[in-house]
């Protein structure tokens, strides 16, 4: 309630935590009887509007395939320009996702495995879904996925005898150490002319070998 000033104005405040419409009358008790009548009451309505945010991707621009990548975005209240805690930011390059809720200084980050075809072509992504005070918002950078730096080291016989079979096997893994799994890997035996070679596929541990039915070399190093 309020009282009326010299204009005849009174003014009163109430909030709504969420987004939606009130009703509000407005009573004059004029013949001060404590009676409400018709000619003394007028309604209004309020709708209250969810506050705009503002979601801002701070993450990278890059990172390597089958690799980890931590995602950083940011959230605030556009309308009072402040920070909003506890809100869950989701965070995406491409297909691969994450979330965290937000801390103190509205900042989410979360870290994923980056597992698609590598390429620069890829979108980064912080959004934020909304809720019943607060709108949705979005934000989105380019993203390259580099390709993964891998070490094959030759694992096979070093002795060759012509005439006979051989297996020729290598391994291959990651330049931070985990093995790659179906990759082709070709051998070659020998150059030029007289070179003979095969193939395999890389088994979980890494390891690719095939055979050479015959051995048929030039003698010497090779």
């Amino acid at each position: 309630s309020g009282t009326t000033n010299a204009a005849g104005s009174a003014t009163f405040t109430f909030s709504n935590a969420i987004a939606s419409t009130n009703i509000v009358e407005l009573w004059a008790d004029l013949d001060e009887n404590g009676v409400k009548e018709g000619d003394e009451t007028v309604t209004a309505t309020i709708n209250w509007t969810k506050h705009p945010t503002l979601t801002i991707y701070t993450g990278p621009a890059s990172g390597t395939y089958s690799d980890s990548v931590q995602l950083t975005g940011s959230l605030v209240d556009a309308l009072a320009n402040a920070a909003l805690p506890g809100m869950t930011l989701n965070l995406s390059v491409g297909t691969d996702s994450c979330s965290d809720p937000t801390d103190a200084f509205g900042i989410g980050e979360c870290s994923v495995v980056l597992t698609q075809v590598p390429g620069p072509a890829y979108i980064a992504t912080a959004s934020f879904a909304g809720t019943s005070q607060y709108d949705s918002s979005t934000d989105s950078a380019t993203f390259a996925i580099l390709k993964e730096t891998t070490i094959l080291t030759y694992t096979g016989p070093t002795l060759i005898a012509n005439n006979l079979p051989i297996t020729l096997s290598g391994v291959l893994t990651e330049d931070d150490g985990p093995f790659v799994q179906g990759r082709t890997v070709s051998f070659v035996l020998g150059s030029g002319g007289s070179a003979q070679g095969c193939s395999g596929t890389t088994n979980a541990s890494g390891v690719a070998s095939c055979v050479i039915p015959i051995v048929n070399q030039p003698l010497g190093p090779g």
